[in-house]
């Protein structure tokens, strides 16, 4: 769990970058700058704050779900604080949605489709692909 514990660096010691280990997935963090010389002084706070995100994780647990001939529901699960759905037979997408879930309708009976989904974080920084999930659209009638 990350704190606001100082972490103190000595001039031999110092990178120009510093790991913060125990962070959450798509969550805004904000660091400072204090210097402290061999007697203990402290300079001022640093007045140079930005927040940054941490990456989202990918997609997961994606599943499409056939609701019809023509129809197939995708969903998935996410950290991340929007999402984009695309359906790669039809090459057609959801463009970005802030929900988990979205219809792909107009689909012809009896044929696969294979869908994956990305998404981005508070920054908007994208994912990685989901894995690639296939469902066959139900029978045609007679």
């Amino acid at each position: 769990m990350p704190t606001a514990i100082p972490v103190w660096q000595t001039s031999s010691t110092w990178t120009a970058n510093y790991l913060a280990k125990g962070l959450s997935p798509n969550t805004s963090y904000q660091f400072s700058v204090i210097g402290r010389n061999e007697d203990g002084i402290l300079t001022d706070i640093s007045t140079q704050r930005a927040a940054k995100y941490t990456l989202a994780s990918d997609p997961y647990s994606v599943l499409a779900t056939v609701d019809s001939q023509t129809q197939i529901t995708l969903s998935w699960n996410r950290d991340a604080t929007s999402s984009y759905a695309e359906n790669i037979t039809a090459s057609t997408t959801s463009g970005w949605i802030s929900g988990t879930s979205t219809i792909f309708s107009g689909l012809t009976c009896n044929t696969t489709y294979s869908f994956r989904v990305k998404a981005i974080n508070g920054e908007g920084v994208e994912t990685s692909w989901s894995s690639i999930v296939s469902s066959l659209t139900s029978a045609c009638s007679v």
